[in-house]
C-alpha cells in the first residue's frame, strides 16, 4: 500500500523554517521591522485578559480588585538586527485602597503562573 503525501500550497518560506527549527530570518533589519510591526499591544492585552480568565487567577482576591493593565513593549537587539528579544513590559492598575500585600502576592501569582510554562 502506498503512503499518501499531503502538500499544503499555503505554507510559506518562513512557515517552513518555523517548522524545521529554524528562528531566525535572513531578511535583515527591514524585515525585522516588519515582523515586529505585526507584533500589537492589544492582542498581547487580550492574551492576557484570556490567561487570567482560563487559569482562574481572575477569580482570586487580588485580581478582583485589578481595574486594568498596561502592556508597552520595546525590542532589544543583541547582535544584529535579525538577533532581537521582544520585550513587554506590564503595569498593574488595582483599585485605589488595595493594601500593598494584595498587589505583591497578585503580581506573584501571575509570575509563578508563568513560570510554569
Amino acid at each position: 500500500m502506498a503512503s499518501e503525501i499531503k502538500v499544503n500550497k499555503d505554507i510559506s518560506y518562513l512557515d517552513l523554517q518555523g517548522l524545521a527549527g529554524v528562528s531566525k530570518h535572513t531578511g535583515g533589519f527591514p524585515a525585522t521591522e516588519e515582523l515586529l510591526s505585526m507584533c500589537h499591544i492589544e492582542d498581547a492585552k487580550e492574551a492576557l485578559r484570556l490567561i487570567l480568565a482560563k487559569s482562574g487567577l481572575s477569580q482570586k482576591e487580588g485580581y478582583t480588585r485589578l481595574r486594568d493593565f498596561l502592556v508597552s513593549s520595546s525590542q532589544k537587539y543583541e547582535t544584529s538586527a535579525v538577533d532581537y528579544k521582544l520585550l513587554f513590559l506590564l503595569e498593574f492598575l488595582f483599585e485605589e485602597n488595595t493594601p500593598i500585600e494584595t498587589r505583591v502576592s497578585t503580581i506573584k501569582d501571575l509570575q509563578d503562573f508563568f513560570n510554569k510554562i
